[in-house]
């Protein structure tokens, strides 16, 4: 094998070693100023809770830490936000667009049949944009909260609490075990 084509494998093994991942770097290893309580994070609608307590907007940038807070979160609000406002526009629009069709077949005006149609499939390709959008965020912000937990409980010994049913060897019946 000549030279050329040894540099060029190794190049492309270590190229190849690296982890890729979407979010690598995180503030809580790098001593930014993060808050990790003990508690268990997840995201509902948009909005995160620690222990069923809503955490505001504003203090979201230290639980995240700055790095996460400003590549992640607000891109993920960013794209949820524009899955809801092209789903909530495209839904009525496709709608009315069918209504209008029909209305214009039935009558026998082309003009309206043409512009209903026109009108569905805007309104459909607004949701098609849209529903991508919004899982897309909702997938990264349920990644924050993920990693929110992962390092909490890392750094805390946190762990989400389970309810188990369990069984004993020796007769006892069954039973429910909480653990911590």
């Amino acid at each position: 094998m000549n030279a050329k084509r040894l540099l060029g494998i190794a190049a492309a093994m270590i190229i190849a070693s690296f982890a890729a991942n979407a979010q690598n770097y995180n503030s809580y290893s790098t001593g930014g100023n993060v808050y990790l309580l003990p508690g268990y994070m997840c995201h509902h609608g948009g909005n995160f809770y620690v222990d069923g307590i809503r955490v505001p907007e504003q203090e979201l940038i230290h639980y995240f830490g700055d790095y996460n807070y400003r590549e992640t979160y607000e891109g993920a609000r960013k794209q949820r936000k524009a899955g809801n406002v092209l789903i909530s526009v495209g839904v009525p629009v496709t709608v009315l667009g069918f209504v209008a069709a029909l209305g214009g077949a039935a009558e026998g005006n082309d003009a309206l049949y043409s512009l209903g149609i026109v009108g569905a499939v805007a309104g459909a390709a607004c949701v098609d944009v849209g529903i991508p959008l919004l899982a897309v965020g909702n997938g990264r912000m349920n990644w924050l909260a993920e990693d929110y937990n992962r390092y909490a409980r890392q750094y805390l010994g946190y762990r989400k609490p389970t309810l188990n049913l369990t069984g004993s060897r020796h007769g006892a019946g069954l039973g429910l075990a909480l653990r911590f």
